[in-house]
């Protein structure tokens, strides 16, 4: 599947592209990514992998063949550029009649889910004892552990 078509890229680089999913928008977001932010290869695999349960084969290599990664590894790191690119497309692929917000956020649940259930994920559940609090607090700790960029903290501003 390829992308819906849509209106050309603005002149003005400065002007926002406002629709959600379109090839624009994820141009611009490309091209605001310094190249040296990384992310771990698992993102890749869990999110191949149920594009792979959804659409098929086809469709799951057409996702790694966007992102410019043929296989990835779980702990290695990859661009933030390539999970871009792999998301879009995954959203793409999977879209049917439903929104790009709602099938992103459909992919993302799922991706987390799966998550959860590997070792990384059960040793992090583990670790919290179930508490929605203990969870929130160690986001700084399994953000680092992700992404090699940016950062979370967590403030709680109430009981």
């Amino acid at each position: 599947m390829t992308p819906p078509s849509h209106a050309p890229f603005p002149a003005e680089p400065s002007h926002l592209v406002q629709e959600l999913g379109s090839p624009e928008q994820l141009a611009q977001r490309l091209a605001r990514v310094p190249t040296e932010d990384r992310v771990r290869g698992y993102f890749f695999q869990d999110t191949v992998k149920q594009v792979r349960l959804r659409g098929g084969e086809e469709a799951a290599r057409r996702c790694l063949e966007a992102s410019g990664v043929e296989s990835p590894l779980a702990f290695f790191h990859y661009p933030l550029v390539s999970l871009l690119r792999l998301l879009y497309q995954a959203t793409w692929e999977l879209m049917g009649t439903s929104s790009f917000e709602a099938t992103l956020h459909g992919l993302g649940r799922d991706v987390c889910q799966h998550f959860l259930e590997t070792p990384v994920g059960k040793s992090f559940q583990l670790m919290t004892g179930g508490s929605a609090r203990l969870l929130a607090e160690g986001l700084p700790l399994g953000y680092r552990t992700a992404w090699e960029h940016g950062g979370v903290s967590t403030h709680w501003s109430g009981p």
